[in-house]
């Protein structure tokens, strides 16, 4: 039938090998000499990869963007711009998966000629650009995430949908729903064990406990949203700060300083004298560019909080029928690492260093 024919032709067509590189961290040089015309590559490109790109990619994805590295680009605009290369020289055969609820996100795709996927998918299709609406087998196989957090069901939904895209150049005719039917079983294994990249919201022990998590990889207010609401109900310290970009860091402090389960922050580097003016200092310790401090007084705050949690619920001071929750010690920066490191892989891994040589 119809049916069977489209999740045959989802079958059809796999590139032999598949490579990850760019920003992320693996230098697309290095695979020319062995690349052929059937490999496929994913390309992660920053806004100073793209600036003076005079091609874009057969399909694009485009997550949220919010203002960074106005220390380099003279304006929000021109970051802007430079990423919009990543769609300025696609066709109408090709394809951009895009972040709809995010204004300078729509606004970079607006005048792409491809074919437009806005994610998150609903039920029911709201964008003429796209006939693919949201199957219930979806949120089915985004139950098998093994890492938490909402933005990264929202990651995962962008990659099937590129991958979607990959299958549909071929078959104009192919449903998202079918490619998922076709491929479940390989999307579910994918999912369920998927490892996080190193300092994206990595776990790295529980240690009396308390939790920690190296999020170093955050530089900007939306990657400190999507790791705070990964713990929705946690009490947490957070170490951030780092070099000063340029950019207003009011909507950080309500981030931190609002949050109703703070313990409290712990602030390095350039930015903490912005982040703690005007607040009230019970709710942050000043570690300066001592980071070891930073780490060990971080762990100090989280074991208090539970010690305290503990003799709260002995003397039935809060509901004994509620679980105390593990206390979470959190780097998540929300600023760039050069003030004090030569990069966040380097700020991340002594963070990580630090906290494994607890006892």
């Amino acid at each position: 039938d119809g049916g069977m024919s489209r999740r045959a032709s989802a079958k059809r067509q796999r590139p032999q090998r598949a490579h990850l590189v760019g920003n992320i961290g693996n230098p697309a040089l290095d695979i020319l000499p062995d690349l052929t015309e059937t490999d496929l590559v994913v390309y992660e490109l920053s806004s100073f990869q793209l600036w003076d790109l005079d091609l874009s990619p057969s399909v694009s994805v485009v997550l949220r963007i919010e203002p960074d590295h106005l220390d380099v680009h003279d304006s929000f605009d021109e970051y802007l711009s430079s990423k919009q290369n990543i769609v300025n020289f696609q066709s109408p055969s090709d394809f951009c998966v895009y972040f709809k609820d995010n204004e300078n996100t729509a606004r970079l795709v607006s005048s792409a000629l491809s074919k437009k996927l806005p994610y998150p998918l609903t039920p029911t299709s709201e964008n003429p650009e796209s006939s693919v609406s949201r199957p219930p087998l979806l949120d089915d196989l985004l139950s098998e995430l093994s890492v938490p957090g909402a933005h990264n069901k929202e990651n995962a939904e962008a990659a099937l949908l590129a991958c979607f895209a990959l299958f549909k150049k071929s078959d104009p005719s192919l449903r998202f729903a079918d490619f998922l039917e076709a491929h479940a079983p390989e999307v579910r294994s994918a999912l369920k064990n998927f490892q996080p990249l190193p300092h994206h919201l990595e776990f790295v022990r529980e240690l009396n406990d308390v939790r920690y998590y190296d999020d170093s990889f955050s530089t900007v207010s939306p990657a400190l949203e999507a790791a705070l609401n990964s713990f929705p109900d946690a009490p947490f310290v957070l170490i951030a700060g780092g070099k000063d970009k340029g950019f207003d860091l009011s909507p950080v402090k309500r981030l931190i300083f609002d949050h109703p389960h703070l313990i409290k922050a712990v602030l390095i580097g350039e930015t903490a004298e912005k982040l703690k003016s005007g607040e009230d200092p019970e709710k942050f310790f000043d570690a300066g560019t001592d980071f070891e401090l930073a780490v060990s007084t971080a762990r100090a705050l989280a074991e208090k909080k539970l010690t305290e949690e503990e003799m709260n619920s002995d003397t039935c001071l809060i509901d004994a029928k509620k679980p105390v929750l593990s206390p979470v010690v959190l780097l998540s920066p929300c600023a760039s690492s050069f003030d004090m490191f030569n990069s966040y892989k380097e700020r991340g891994d002594i963070f990580k260093q630090i906290v494994n040589s607890f006892n």
